[in-house]
């Protein structure tokens, strides 16, 4: 049974009623998956049973992303800001590849400490920048319901506001990183 603490129930829903992919990870050692939204099975081809419990490192499938991991596992040990935005490629479960540009905030108790790693998927293979757009609009206004609900249980969510202050930039990267690809592995 995982030691993580329960998830509050309003972020469940929240969750449920979302129109982006989330999800939600344990602290623990190896940050598996808690939860799932029907948007994150949707984007992945994934059933919520066969992801629990599992880090979502499995979504790169053979892919090298070494700069990626690089900044995901500084933010997941903590030296690398309150939350992250990072384009990787994964890969769907029916083998399909994309890019994903992965969000990762902390959701901390009332003292620091991380209790869990609320995270936000979207494809960003051949989309539109407008679509990028709205995808931001409708993380931070997530994020802005999320943060309330995260504090009546004694959960501050860390650093979104800061990372999506960032949206333009990270768009413009995310587009390199997609033409880059394409360029070199013909693969999208």
């Amino acid at each position: 049974m995982n030691s993580a603490p329960s998830i509050p129930e309003e972020i469940i829903k929240l969750f449920d009623k979302s129109s982006i992919a989330l999800s939600l990870a344990s602290a623990g050692s190896d940050k598996p998956l808690i939860a799932a939204n029907k948007k994150f099975c949707e984007l992945t081809g994934y059933d919520i049973e066969e992801i629990v419990g599992k880090n979502c490192r499995f979504l790169q499938g053979n892919y090298d992303n070494t700069d990626a991991k690089k900044n995901i596992h500084q933010f997941l040990n903590g030296n690398a800001g309150l939350s992250i935005r990072q384009p990787l490629i994964n890969v769907k479960a029916d083998g399909t590849p994309f890019i994903n540009l992965l969000y990762m905030s902390r959701l901390c108790d009332g003292i620091g400490n991380t209790q869990f790693i609320l995270a936000s998927q979207f494809d960003i293979s051949n989309t539109h920048t407008e679509n990028l757009n709205h995808y931001g609009v409708v993380l931070g206004n997530t994020l802005k319901k999320i943060t309330p609900l995260a504090h009546q249980a004694g959960i501050i969510l860390e650093g979104s506001i800061t990372a999506l202050a960032n949206s333009t930039a990270m768009i413009a990267q995310a587009k390199l990183t997609l033409a880059e690809l394409q360029s070199a592995n013909h693969i999208f």
